[in-house]
């Protein structure tokens, strides 16, 4: 329980009134110089927009509730989804765009997975089998896991669908050879996905760095080249992402 002393809620809300004067004045002195936004789709039809930009050599990132600032002529960059609506706004301020490299890659990986639309729903078919009540019941008898299915939010149900693809509880509905060594191929190219997945989350993560990972990526998957190319079609500036990329490096 609170130690301390009770406050009528007029004075509450003056102190908190107070208290964002101050926070809006501290953000908007730290940010009088270059700075960007980032957006952040929050809920269903909201947009988190953060402010972007060094102060006495160290990255800041904070979230602009209500944007401090009336004048946008220092504005340097934005960074958010590689979609149309960000690619137009960016186009319209003049300025450059970094695009989302998670969602870049997500469009990536979905169009290496079209490949394998084949494979996929052998897959999804053996998961719906195993949904009825009977297998299911025998299923629990190998694992504790249940059957997954795929949907169009994202690639990652399709891994997590794959991944508990097993022959040895459900022989009697398994594809036939060819068809299982492609769907255990799949899910060892999924997995290496995945794991790019999970570093492009780091928070210590360079523009530098998901260069190389895409490089990487395209190397090994020439089909996602026409997406994750240094050049690829969807980069909004792709001079300014490599000169970014470059002056990191050095």
């Amino acid at each position: 329980m609170s130690k301390l002393k009770a406050v009528c809620s007029k004075t509450l809300k003056r102190y908190m009134s107070l208290l964002m004067t101050a926070v809006e004045a501290q953000i908007s002195a730290e940010m009088s110089g270059l700075y960007g936004y980032k957006s952040t789709l929050y809920l269903e039809n909201c947009v988190a927009l953060y402010g972007v930009y060094w102060q006495k050599g160290q990255f800041k990132l904070v979230l602009l509730p209500i944007a401090p600032m009336e004048e946008e002529s220092s504005l340097s960059f934005l960074i958010g989804d590689n979609c149309a609506t960000n690619q137009a706004i960016a186009t319209l301020l003049n300025v450059p765009l970094i695009g989302c490299a998670s969602h870049r890659f997500n469009l990536a990986v979905n169009a290496y997975l079209s490949y394998y639309k084949t494979e996929v729903e052998v897959v999804s078919a053996l998961m719906a089998a195993l949904r009825t009540i009977n297998n299911r019941a025998a299923l629990l008898e190998y694992t504790s896991l249940f059957p997954r299915r795929p949907n169009a939010t994202g690639w990652s149900s399709t891994f997590e669908m794959v991944a508990r693809y097993r022959v040895d509880a459900v022989f009697d509905l398994t594809p036939k050879a060819t068809t299982h060594r492609q769907i255990e191929a799949l899910l060892e190219d999924l997995r290496v996905f995945q794991s790019v997945t999970l570093k492009l989350q780091l928070e210590a993560l360079t523009l530098a760095d998901v260069r190389a990972l895409f490089d990487s990526v395209a190397e090994r998957f020439p089909s996602t080249k026409a997406k994750l190319s240094a050049t690829a079609p969807i980069v909004h500036s792709p001079a300014f992402e490599v000169a970014t990329v470059k002056l990191i490096g050095n």
